[in-house]
């Protein structure tokens, strides 16, 4: 291309940045680069920033230690990786469905998430924030952060944990072995809550009338817990708890 000629290129997927430019490749030519320009009057994310944009998705990408990927309002990832040391961002109304994210690996969620296989942490932490069918597996946890958190349909594997802290509420929720910890007055279950294997559930602060464990429990047998101890008190705890044997 020369003089005033011009060209187009179509990016498909992850979005790049909000600025392309033109620069010399230090052999005659030139290369596009992506995020070297502030020509919009925006400052592009870093170089090792993964951007999903409204509108767009991107699956199956591997995001290494170090990187980062955000998703943001409108955009959706599906089916991703996270390794060690590696970042997720769901920004309010993005999408996030099937992520792996793997120990060490780290997600906030402020919009929305589903089928993540969590062996790393996930933090949900803002009242917009939804995640449900997932899955907790050991040496994972899942941190219900904030009031009007919502999780439904969770699974706690053996080593794996849920803390529930604020007004944050867990619907249906499975504990296969793992723990589940209400740790601050107005953490609440509902719905039912199921014992599937040597699990525990814990309440590591008093609980205010009206929150708490008000789902209907079943499956509690040999090996599982039910564990106030660390509670300073429980008494007006309004447990609405309904057990089954």
């Amino acid at each position: 291309i020369t003089g005033a000629s011009t060209e187009t290129f179509i990016f498909a997927g992850t979005s790049l940045a909000s600025g392309l430019t033109l620069t010399s490749d230090t052999t005659g030519g030139v290369e596009i680069v992506a995020g070297s320009s502030t020509s919009s009057g925006t400052t592009p994310p870093p170089s090792n920033t993964i951007v999903v944009s409204g509108g767009t998705t991107s699956s199956g990408l591997t995001i290494s230690s170090g990187e980062t990927i955000e998703v943001l309002s409108g955009g959706t990832v599906a089916a991703i990786t996270l390794v060690s040391g590696a970042v997720e961002t769901v920004e309010a109304g993005g999408l996030d469905s099937g992520t792996y994210i793997s120990s060490g690996g780290n997600e906030t969620v402020i919009g929305s998430a589903n089928l993540d296989q969590v062996y790393g942490t996930q933090l949900v932490s803002a009242a917009t924030a939804i995640v449900s069918n997932e899955t907790v597996f050991a040496g994972g946890s899942v941190d219900l952060f904030v009031a009007g958190v919502t999780a439904d349909n969770l699974t706690v594997g053996s080593g794996g944990a849920i803390n529930i802290n604020g007004h944050a509420v867990a619907s249906n929720t499975v504990i296969d072995g793992g723990t589940l910890d209400l740790q601050s007055p107005k953490a609440t279950l509902s719905g039912t809550l199921t014992f599937s294997g040597s699990g525990t559930l814990g309440v590591s602060d008093k609980i205010s009338a009206g929150y708490g464990d008000l789902a209907v429990i079943s499956g509690f047998g040999a090996g599982d817990i039910i564990d106030m101890t660390s509670a300073t008190s429980v008494g007006a705890a309004g447990s609405a708890a309904t057990l089954s044997w």
